[in-house]
């Protein structure tokens, strides 16, 4: 019982924290992109991703046909192909440059690092990982829609 309430709390903490993501950075951007209107908002299917008040600012913005998420109409199915270039790539090449000195001793100097980090990518780098998709959908059609992370 004190492991399930511990989780309850837990979950309930994270899915704070996601929702004041959403709503203090996600959405912002968004509007001043002018990008809310014809953004589709894909997320997995992590406990704080379907958190109740997550799930109703989700609805409100994006209603529920431009978001791909588990409990939504267009769900990402679990276990599916890892068919986002963020996921498959963006985040490693991220991670790599920003630890490839010492790592950072502030937050504010990690958020820095990562700002460099994105915004040195070439386009030239972008059309790789662009390109590397075309690969990944000739994957997954040829193992049947399985996960193909352990193949490539």
């Amino acid at each position: 019982f004190q492991t399930l309430c511990y989780a309850t709390v837990l979950f309930r903490r994270n899915g704070e924290r996601y929702l004041a993501m959403i709503n203090d950075h996600i959405l912002p951007t968004l509007r001043r992109a002018r990008k809310l209107r014809s953004t589709i908002f894909m997320q997995d299917g992590a406990p704080a991703h379907i958190f109740g008040d997550v799930k109703q600012v989700l609805l409100q913005h994006f209603g529920s046909n431009r978001v791909i998420s588990r409990h939504f109409p267009n769900f990402w199915p679990p276990r599916s192909p890892d068919l986002n270039s963020c996921d498959y790539w963006l985040w490693g090449h991220v991670q790599a440059v920003v630890y490839q000195r010492i790592p950072p001793n502030t937050k504010e100097e990690l958020i820095a690092r990562i700002r460099e980090a994105i915004n040195n990518i070439t386009p030239e780098t972008s059309a790789g990982a662009i390109d590397n998709l075309v690969i990944r959908l000739e994957t997954v059609v040829n193992d049947n829609g399985r996960h193909i992370q352990h193949l490539l």
